[in-house]
């Protein structure tokens, strides 16, 4: 679960602000959404209905610079996968 004040990546939009939780009730129904403000769209704002899966799988968490640069780092350490032949390169 997202919290507000947080940075997520969101579909098409890039990464957004939630700016909020907010209730709203449709068809008599109560539901939760996180609002969603794309930093680089201020003029748009989006309602993610928290209680569908599929919608919110599409929420990416934006990754911070500890996090970044421990994966840089962690390159040098990673196994090259090179396939020497032509036809097993297509295959994989």
């Amino acid at each position: 679960m997202y919290k507000a004040g947080e940075y997520v990546i969101y579909a098409t939009y890039g990464v957004c602000k939630i700016t909020d939780i907010v209730v709203r009730t449709v068809c008599g129904n109560d539901v939760q959404y996180y609002r969603l403000q794309p930093v680089y769209e201020k003029s748009v704002t989006l309602f993610v209905p928290m209680n569908n899966s599929k919608i919110v799988s599409k929420m990416k968490k934006v990754m911070s610079a500890e996090e970044i640069d421990s994966l840089i780092k962690g390159i040098p350490a990673q196994k090259d996968i090179w396939i020497e032949n032509e036809s097993q390169q297509i295959e994989n």
